[in-house]
């Protein structure tokens, strides 16, 4: 009885042992995703977002003088499309061009004399990569998931240069999101950049949402609007 009662017993703390070693590996597996999609956000937002310096500051204002004459084309996904569907605005971006490839074409085209076509950008605002990274901790797997693909999705493509991430000069602080992404629509429009009121036939952005007050204000504002399903 007794050796059969030691046998159990040693089993037993054999078992803890186990499921402890278990757990400890499985709280590592956490923390080292965590760590992974901390350093994921941080690569994101040092790569779409390069510090600030004099010379930086001139080179912005000609780069937004040089893309209101040449009224840039830009797409932008409300926060609410990256959780719905990444893998669809991923298939938008494999058909865009690179930097490289855009300024390869603008090359060909001052060498001919005509004017270059102007491929469209991913206009990214700050509001979105706030959101996102917030979303990475929703309880929600499905949520959390679509978020991480966003990010790594976004980062990517900055690397190509097919994202145009807002900047911390060109929004208004204090605004909610709706009024952050609508006030980020409209500055590249050029409602604030001196290019003109934008009309549903020419505006140079589409916003795309599946938030329906969104979609009002912005029709109201004169802008093209899309929803995921266009």
């Amino acid at each position: 009885g007794k050796a059969a009662q030691g046998i159990l017993e040693d089993q037993a703390r054999a078992l803890k042992a186990q499921v402890e070693q278990l757990t400890a590996r499985e709280a590592l597996r956490r923390e080292l995703e965590e760590a992974l999609e901390a350093s994921l956000s941080e690569a994101l937002t040092q790569a779409l977002r390069p510090a600030p310096s004099p010379e930086r500051a001139e080179e912005d204002k000609a780069v937004s003088v040089a893309e209101s004459k040449r009224l840039q084309l830009y797409m932008m996904f409300d926060t609410n499309v990256y959780l719905s569907d990444p893998e669809k605005i991923n298939a938008w971006l494999s058909k865009l061009p690179t930097e490289k490839e855009r300024k390869e074409m603008e090359l060909k085209s001052s060498q001919v004399g005509t004017p270059a076509s102007v491929a469209p950008r991913l206009l990214l605002p700050l509001q979105v990569v706030a959101e996102l990274d917030f979303k990475k901790g929703s309880r929600d797997q499905t949520i959390a998931y679509c978020s991480r693909t966003a990010s790594r999705m976004l980062l990517a493509a900055a690397e190509k240069g097919q994202v145009r991430l807002q900047r911390e000069g060109e929004r208004t602080e204090g605004l909610n999101y709706d009024d952050a992404i609508l006030d980020c629509c409209l500055r590249f429009a050029g409602i604030h950049g001196g290019v003109g009121s934008p009309t549903p036939n020419n505006s140079n952005v589409a916003l795309c949402t599946n938030d329906r007050d969104l979609i009002l204000r912005a029709r109201g504002e004169g802008l093209r609007v899309l929803d995921e399903n266009d």
